[in-house]
């Protein structure tokens, strides 16, 4: 959390707050009720939730750019075409819609 306060040549001050949530790393894909694969991947990704609840599913690169991304769905897999993409690192985020709450995951394409 970052203060900054600036002060005019009449004494009149304003200030602002900033919140910086930074990620530095995600963890390998033993997460619970997220399955990628195969992984590492050479064109296509299968995605697997275990529940039929609405969610959403982005997948974002290592700039944080969306290159994927779905509309609300409720199915439990999915299947996702990266044979145009370039290779690297990839970010899978799934966002459930009931608790808001989100899973990521890493995909690596060769």
């Amino acid at each position: 959390t970052y203060t900054v306060t600036v002060a005019d040549a009449n004494s009149c001050t304003a200030s602002s707050v900033a919140v910086v949530n930074c990620m530095v790393g995600v963890q390998e894909n033993n997460l619970p009720g997220l399955k990628i694969t195969p992984n590492p991947a050479s064109s296509s990704v299968t995605i697997e939730r275990g529940i039929h609840t609405p969610c959403t599913i982005q997948l974002v690169n290592m700039l944080g750019e969306t290159l994927y991304s779905t509309g609300e769905i409720t199915t439990d897999r999915i299947t996702i075409d990266m044979g145009l993409m370039p290779k690297g690192i990839y970010f899978v985020e799934v966002t459930d819609k009931l608790s808001n709450s989100r899973i990521l995951g890493k995909v690596v394409l060769q």
